[in-house]
């Protein structure tokens, strides 16, 4: 499992030289042209002393060692010009002593013994080789953000979902993928499967039983203008209208035979389903599972991991653990202002 994305291991002494000069040249100095880095490296500063991990060099400390050190020098000029043997022992005891004031100084550090060395995912790593050989890592709320955000999506990939809880996994899935999903499934499943969802009743008329039923009509209108022009012969006349009567009584005969057939095909559709009724069905089945995606997710055997909304989860997990989880040594992480900004810090090793 990968944990950072260390660039370099440890800090050598050309990065110590680097630390000297930006001492020398002032890189650093805590004013509104103190570069990014250089805020991070004074974040990390006032952690370590709040922490009590370092003791920081006062200004009172510096203008002390640089009276100290002027004091040393003078002396020892005093010794390289005396020929004095009592007086050179004293001299190399009052040297002796200043150089045990100088070392008490050197074990206390600056914000130029903070050295940089490479990234923490997006954050900056930082040593203190002067002190300590425990590594640090500081970092904006953008850049620990973010840092977070890779560190958990290395540990999808290192892990899988599968590593987490069922339950965080399933508030996580992706709706409209799922839903997306069995719209499909159940779009083709009903219009595959129409009698395990419609009675007969609810198919249309087939193209052949709708030609049918236009012949019958045809006919009908026929047989009925053939009626219409038998009625207007009656004559009243009774042995003649006897027998136009018969005929009209056979043709209407006819109309209602054809009629009922008509409404035998009408009553048994041999056709399709409507669409609407297909959409509706559809649309139902769809509310029942946006109620409970995950049952029907169970009950089709889908892989869950698959329908994970990737970056919801990422923030989720983000939410639930907070930014702790960049802090590799301890889980501790802590936030310092500089200048106005936050930067976050926390030990890696």
């Amino acid at each position: 499992m990968k944990f950072s994305q260390i660039l370099s291991e440890k800090v050598d002494y050309s990065e110590e030289l680097k630390g000297d000069r930006r001492r020398e040249n002032k890189e650093w100095e805590l004013d509104i042209n103190c570069p990014l880095e250089g805020r991070k490296a004074w974040a990390l500063l006032y952690y370590l002393e709040y922490e009590s991990e370092v003791e920081v060099l006062t200004p009172e400390d510096l203008e002390n060692k640089k009276r100290i050190s002027e004091k040393i020098e003078e002396l020892n000029q005093t010794y390289n010009t005396t020929d004095d043997e009592d007086e050179k022992a004293e001299l190399l005891d009052e040297i002796s002593d200043l150089e045990d004031e100088i070392d008490e100084f050197d074990n206390k550090i600056d914000v130029y013994d903070i050295i940089p060395n490479g990234q923490y995912y997006d954050m900056t790593q930082f040593e203190i080789p002067k002190v300590t050989s425990k590594t640090y890592a500081v970092g904006t709320e953008t850049e620990v953000q973010e840092s977070a955000e890779e560190y958990v999506s290395q540990l999808i990939d290192d892990i899988g979902y599968e590593g987490f809880r069922k339950g965080f996994m399933e508030n996580h899935i992706d709706e409209e993928k799922v839903l997306s999903e069995f719209e499909s499934i159940f779009e083709d499943d009903i219009t595959n499967n129409p009698d395990v969802y419609f009675d007969d009743d609810d198919r249309e008329l087939s193209t052949q039983q709708k030609e049918k039923i236009e012949i019958y009509k045809e006919r009908i209108s026929k047989v009925e203008g053939l009626i219409s022009l038998l009625e207007e012969r009656l004559t009243g006349d009774e042995d003649v209208d006897e027998l136009v009567q018969d005929k009209i009584d056979e043709l209407q005969e006819e109309v209602d035979e054809m009629e009922q057939e008509i409404s035998e095909i009408e009553s048994n559709p041999e056709g399709d389903i409507p669409q609407h009724l297909i959409d509706r069905a559809v649309e139902t089945k769809m509310t029942d599972i946006s109620r409970n995606p995950i049952e029907y997710m169970n009950d089709y055997g889908m892989e869950i991991d698959y329908y994970i909304d990737r970056e919801s989860f990422i923030d989720g997990v983000i939410d639930e653990d907070g930014y702790g989880m960049l802090a590799s040594y301890d889980g501790n992480m802590d936030e310092r202002e500089v200048l106005g900004q936050y930067f976050w810090v926390c030990r890696i090793d």
